[in-house]
């Protein structure tokens, strides 16, 4: 079950509070079967919440138990996520921006594009897996980290041999890469024959929220 809270709404319906209403309001109806009840009575604690009132006397928990909830490195950012999901979904994210970040290590000039680029994909992205604060550590390993390995990067000759054969020629290969310059700033392709896309779109929902299981 997860409560979604759209833009606008957060300062109103904290993360804590979606939390809160997840585990003290709808899992124990969830647990017993209840799933009618569970959902009423959810909603009904949403809508109280925003109207300014407070949560039902006997579902308030002790501050500092929720303090210690968020705390720490090794604290989640959905504790209720079944650890198959986690690694699963963490196999996605960091597989994709791992591989952008790897491509733009690895790529003279283009690569810094990418930096900047995948800065707020790893400003975010991570918190799904490991939280807000073992987020932010990654993210500041990444600013700190990728220009570090770039430029330690610029000194060995494969890199240099890149370089030249970019300005030389136009185009260069790497790892089985092959990255093109042109008057655009420059581009990759694998060297596969087969191509793909993905697009998408949606509304504004993403405000924040919490999940739970039962």
């Amino acid at each position: 079950m997860r409560i979604e809270v759209g833009y606008g709404l957060e300062a109103e319906l904290t993360d804590l509070m979606a939390s809160r209403i997840i585990r003290e309001i709808m899992t124990p109806r969830f647990r017993e079967g209840d799933y009618d009840g569970g959902i009423t009575e959810g909603a009904l604690a949403v809508i109280n919440v925003l109207e300014g009132q407070k949560l039902p006397e006997g579902t308030e928990v002790d501050e500092a138990s929720d303090s210690s909830f968020y705390s720490g490195l090794s604290d989640l950012g959905d504790q209720d996520m079944p650890i198959g999901a986690r690694i699963l979904i963490g196999a996605f994210i960091f597989g994709i921006i791992g591989l952008f970040t790897i491509i733009g290590i690895v790529t003279p000039g283009f690569g810094w594009f990418l930096y900047l680029f995948l800065i707020p994909f790893w400003a975010m992205f991570p918190i799904i897996v490991v939280g807000v604060k073992g987020a932010l550590v990654l993210f500041i390993i990444y600013l700190i980290g990728y220009p570090i390995a770039k430029l330690y990067l610029r000194t060995t000759p494969w890199f240099k041999k890149a370089k030249t054969d970019l300005r030389n020629k136009g185009k260069a290969s790497i790892g089985g890469f092959s990255f093109s310059s042109g008057s655009s700033g420059g581009s990759w392709s694998s060297g596969s024959s087969s191509s793909g896309g993905f697009s998408g779109g949606g509304g504004s929902s993403g405000g924040g929220g919490s999940s739970g299981g039962w």
